[in-house]
């Protein structure tokens, strides 16, 4: 009798110890799927934030830290007119874009090609000269300096669009850079001073500017992300 009360002893705590497995692998398996489904809508969010490189975009990231797209082709292993077309494709796959951008500084920059400088999509559009970056640089655009900019921005130095006002003949763009400092620019400073980088914050798209003390104040809150 004792020992068939033992075995019976030994199955309900067998059991016991396989629903307690059984449900530590459901939480387990629970846990592994909210995962997943959180990465999921991080990397569906990081998709919709990410702007294609134009092709003058592109191959301005490159000059602006010294190289040129000869050097460029030989540090990646390709051949030059891989290259060319590579840069000159804004179909080309993510990774060139992240790999252009985060290019060691090899020297000063190199002289941009004025052409550069113009949105090719914009540049079809029947708009004077003073609008050829309207629907380029928009609120949350990225920019960088090509060249240092007095004690504003360092070569190389990213800022965010923070603000657009226009008149009949051209438009500014309020720019806040990474030492806080805020300047506008209008297009022939922009042909200057700026490059895009391809980037748009969408959390900035509806950012409404006051003033340059409340773009201060945001600043000093960490709400540009540069």
């Amino acid at each position: 009798m004792s020992s068939v009360l033992n075995a019976t002893s030994g199955l309900i705590e067998s059991s016991g110890t396989f629903a307690a497995d059984g449900k530590a692998r459901h939480l387990a398996a629970s846990d592994s799927t909210s995962n997943v489904s959180a990465l999921s809508r991080l990397s569906e969010s990081a998709k919709a934030v990410r702007v294609p490189m134009t092709p003058a975009a592109f191959k301005t990231a490159a000059y602006v830290k010294g190289w040129t797209l000869r050097a460029l082709a030989d540090r990646w292993g390709i051949t030059p007119a891989w290259m060319t077309r590579l840069a000159g494709n804004v179909n080309r796959a993510a990774n060139f874009d992240d790999a252009v951008r985060g290019l060691p500084r090899v020297g000063p920059p190199l002289p941009l090609p004025r052409a550069w400088h113009v949105n090719e999509t914009d540049a079809k559009r029947p708009l004077g000269p003073g609008f050829r970056y309207h629907g380029y640089l928009v609120i949350g655009a990225m920019v960088a300096a090509s060249k240092d900019i007095g004690s504003m921005a360092e070569e190389g130095m990213h800022g965010i669009v923070v603000h657009l006002s226009f008149d009949r003949s051209q438009e500014v763009y309020r720019v806040v850079f990474e030492t806080g400092e805020i300047e506008g620019f209008t297009p022939d400073l922009v042909d200057e001073y700026l490059v895009g980088v391809g980037l748009e914050r969408n959390e900035l798209k509806q950012y409404r500017y006051v003033d340059d003390q409340g773009v201060r104040q945001d600043f000093a809150r960490g709400r540009f992300v540069f």
